[in-house]
This record gives structure tokens, sequence and C-alpha cells, in this order.
């Protein structure tokens, strides 16, 4: 047992020396420089909207409506370089989408943006995650790619991508290659819920947000009309 033990504790020190050496190293002597590029892809067909553009949602229940507007955007890439010993080798250049929404029903503004990437801090897993900010929190809405099983989420909330439907049928009209999210727990910004609730988010390609289903609150606002304007 004696021996085991030894052995085990051996490895991992040497692996903790190993991982500690590669750090110090580039700090001593120096690493090639790394350059990587994160792009959003197949992720901006269901994100962009230029000021303008605007979506029309409709309240399951009560039959209220919603006119999302767009007041602002940004698309622009960002480049940043490592500023500690054992970064200052690599630099990165990701994509950057920021929208500023006008909510009529909620008489509110939304920001929403995309994450960036340190390279200070390489990321575990490379994911693009979109949060809109909002007076009830800052949930994480989308994210990209398109992993089935991968989460993101900004702190209690965790938001899983489900799938993808070929076609989605809502108002007469059809939507195609739809990207679902269900989010754990999340405050709805409407006066007829109160409190937290599992949500689910539904995403078309070359629209946006279709449909918003709040499961604990029974009802859903679901897209009737829209513009957008690229």
């Amino acid at each position: 047992m004696k021996c085991k033990f030894f052995n085990f504790f051996f490895v991992a020190c040497v692996f903790s020396f190993l991982s500690c050496r590669d750090k110090n190293d580039c700090a001593k002597n120096g690493c090639p420089p790394e350059y990587t590029r994160f792009e959003l892809g197949e992720a901006l067909p269901y994100l962009w909207a230029k000021p303008g553009s605007y979506w029309i949602y409709k309240h399951s229940q009560t039959g209220a409506l919603d006119t999302q507007t767009v007041t602002n955007f940004l698309y622009d890439s960002v480049t940043v370089k490592g500023t500690e010993d054992h970064s200052q080798h690599r630099t990165y250049e990701y994509d950057k989408l920021i929208r500023n929404l006008y909510s009529s029903f909620n008489q509110a503004n939304y920001h929403e943006e995309t994450n960036g990437f340190n390279p200070n801090s390489p990321p575990d897993i490379v994911q693009f995650n979109f949060h809109r900010s909002t007076g009830y929190g800052d949930p994480s809405i989308f994210h990209f790619p398109f992993v089935e099983g991968q989460i993101s989420g900004t702190g209690a909330e965790i938001t899983t991508f489900i799938g993808i439907d070929t076609l989605y049928i809502l108002h007469g009209k059809t939507y195609i290659k739809i990207v679902k999210f269900g989010i754990s727990i999340e405050k709805p910004y409407d006066q007829e819920c109160i409190g937290y609730t599992k949500s689910t988010y539904y995403w078309a390609k070359h629209v946006g947000l279709i449909k918003k289903d709040y499961q604990d609150c029974n009802f859903s606002w679901e897209l009737i009309d829209y513009k957008i304007n690229r």
C-alpha cells in the first residue's frame, strides 16, 4: 500500500513539475508566437440584426404584443495580447457582437453581447456565450458552437443546448434550422409571472429569437412578425 501511495505521489509531483516548468519556460526562455482566431461563424445568421430591425411577439395567454427593436448594433474583431510572463507570446483575435434592444411591452432597454477571450487564461472549451442584460439578470440565452448538452451560464442559471430542429411552424410561418436552449432558472421580465421559471429559447436562422417559453409560468412569447436589416 505504501509503495502504491508513493508511486501515485511521485507521478503527481512530476506532472505538477512539468506543468509549472512549461509555464516558467515561456517566462524565462520565451516561446514561439501563438496566434488564435475565434470566429462566430454559423452563429452570425441567428444574431445579425442592424438598427431598425424588429421582432413582434404575442403573449400566448393574454394576446399582448411586445415589439423589440434594435437601437444599436456592433460587429467587429478584437485583438488581445497576453500580458503575463507566461502568456506574452499569445495573441487572440475574436469576433465581438453587441446589440441594444428596446421592448415596447416592458418599456425597457436590453443589452446583449458575446463574451471575449483572455490569452492570460486560455479557455478549456472554446465557446461564445450570448448574454442578455435586463433589470432582472444577465442570463446566457444562446451559445456557440452548437454541441448537444453543452452548457453556459453566468451564475445560478445553467443554459444547455438542447438540439436543432430542421423546420418549425409558428403562427402559419415556417422557420428553418431552429436551435434550442434550455435555461434552468430565469426571472421573467413580465408582470404576469412572479418568481423564477425554467425556460426554453427557440432561435431561427436568418431571423433570430422566435419563441421564449416560460414552462413554470404556463405561457410563451411567440413571434408573429419581424423585419431584419442586414
